[in-house]
């Protein structure tokens, strides 16, 4: 049978760990990229100039060239994972 070695039969007898994981990072994910493309040369589709506006901690702000202000795939992870945000854009 596949996956039935001794390291199966060592993890069929671990405990659930109580470790906590004190940070979520995500570097360089197209799942974690707004779409921030203001300084691409050539590029057609950019939002940093009225009437695109965004949104930074509640107040509104001018044009941040931020495609997205919605929750992304880090948010949501760190969400589920009670973590609490240190970003802010």
């Amino acid at each position: 049978m596949v996956g039935r070695g001794r390291r199966h039969q060592e993890a069929e007898h671990l405990e659930p760990s109580t470790q906590s994981f004190p940070a979520l990072v995500c570097i360089g994910a197209s799942q974690s990229d707004v779409g921030v493309n203001n300084n691409v040369q050539g590029s057609v589709a950019r939002v940093n100039f009225l009437p695109c506006r965004d949104f930074i901690n509640g107040n509104r702000c001018g044009p941040t060239g931020r495609f997205s202000n919605g929750k992304i795939l880090p948010d949501l992870l760190g969400g589920s994972f009670r973590a609490h945000s240190k970003c802010s854009g």
